[in-house]
């Protein structure tokens, strides 16, 4: 019989919680024992304006609510100083950090061509550059401790790209690279770094596209009626695979798993058997034997925007024409 996966006194930071993914993730490992800090800064989805501490808070009174233990922080992930502090109030409050989920993230799509570079850096300033500074204050204490977990949520758009989402693709892909080296530099001190890809509607980024059907600012809400199955990617069905990874039994470090609507997955980096000439190469040896050297993995299914699309079948009728109407080039 399996084990039941329970964080009884164990501290776990979740990033980005005030809503969505971040706030489903904070309220299963509550209910799972945990003793949570959730952070949320408060912004928009898109980053800037104003920010509502309340929503960290929010969520912190339903943990409580509940039974469970919580505290709010509402500072940045995007300075040192911010990270910094966010590890601060775990360490404060209950002495230790046993995981981290660095999931804060925003999102500014913009077909490339008009993509601002402002927003190219202010999306990588939170989802890149944040994860590296809440990951690097938790590792020390996690080194220091002789243990931890850190899973870093990521994006299928950092795995194959997304149209529209040069900014925010890059970022995710960055962080792909920052968790496996993480990884292997945490192994001497017992410290175990994964990446989730998750798939869900019912979040804050996602609040514009459910109200109307819109994936860009000003595009028309397509006439598309999503089938029943698309209320499958919930939140809630993410969660618990972040749970599996956080916890002390995890099996793994320095993969990278998909979560989507109650269909669990690893994404893995692969190579073709490939080509190798008997002599110098030139290209137009590779030219000839192009289809020995781009080849195609036996492992498993390559990993593009196409395959990914149909990937949940049934569960995702209605998505991929509401995503070619969204983002097709004027």
């Amino acid at each position: 019989m399996v084990p039941d996966v329970r964080f009884d006194d164990l501290v776990v930071v979740v990033t980005g919680a005030g809503g969505g993914i971040g706030r489903a993730m904070a309220l299963a490992f509550a209910r799972r024992g945990a003793r949570v800090v959730v952070n949320d800064l408060g912004g928009p989805p898109t980053g800037g304006d104003t920010p509502r501490a309340e929503l960290a808070r929010t969520v912190v009174r339903e943990i409580r609510e509940a039974g469970g233990e919580a505290i709010a922080s509402t500072h940045t992930v995007a300075t040192p100083e911010g990270g910094e502090a966010i590890i601060r109030t775990a360490l404060d409050a209950w002495g230790r950090i046993d995981a981290l989920i660095a999931n804060a993230a925003i999102l500014r799509d913009s077909l490339f061509t008009r993509m601002l570079p402002e927003d190219f850096d202010d999306v990588v300033a939170v989802n890149l550059r944040g994860a590296f500074c809440v990951m690097q204050p938790a590792f020390r204490a996690m080194a220091e401790q002789g243990h931890g977990n850190i899973v870093a949520v990521t994006s299928v758009a950092g795995l194959c790209g997304s149209y529209g989402g040069a900014n925010y693709s890059a970022s995710k892909a960055g962080l792909v690279g920052l968790t496996k080296a993480v990884a292997w530099e945490g192994q001497k001190y017992g410290i175990k770094a994964n990446l989730l890809a998750p798939g869900a509607l019912d979040t804050r980024q996602s609040e514009a596209f459910n109200a109307t059907g819109a994936l860009l600012p000003g595009r028309p809400a397509p006439d598309v009626e999503p089938g029943e199955e698309m209320k499958l990617l919930t939140a809630d069905r993410v969660a618990p695979m972040a749970l599996v990874l956080a916890h002390p039994s995890c099996p793994v470090t320095a993969e990278t798993y998909g979560a989507a609507g109650g269909w669990f997955h690893r994404y893995w980096t692969a190579h073709s058997e490939g080509w190798a000439g008997t002599r110098e190469p030139t290209a137009e040896d590779i030219t000839q034997h192009w289809e020995a050297v781009r080849g195609q993995s036996p492992a498993g299914r390559e990993i593009d925007q196409e395959t990914f699309r149909f990937a949940l079948s049934a569960n995702q009728r209605g998505l991929a024409p509401l995503l070619d109407q969204q983002l097709t080039i004027d």
